[in-house]
């Protein structure tokens, strides 16, 4: 999960640590983003995710920093 839009920093920095991660654990990594706010959409779906270790979520410093202080977040 990328909490940040298509094409932007976040998400170009996933899709090249992707690359790795598919050479690596030698399977098909995903990147899906759930953009809007403050990247907490992205983070509370991994947040209910189911605790397999599959799904991981890649964050803009702001839903970790400046999120909890405008907006009430279930993580």
């Amino acid at each position: 999960m990328v909490g940040s839009a298509a094409g932007g920093v976040a998400d170009i920095i996933s899709r090249l640590l992707v690359a790795k991660l598919q050479e690596f654990w030698g399977q098909p990594v995903v990147v899906e983003n759930r953009t809007s706010a403050s990247a907490s959409i992205a983070a509370d779906f991994v947040l209910k995710s189911a605790p397999d270790g599959h799904t991981v979520v890649m964050v803009v410093p702001n839903s970790h920093t400046i999120g909890p202080y405008v907006m009430k977040l279930s993580y």
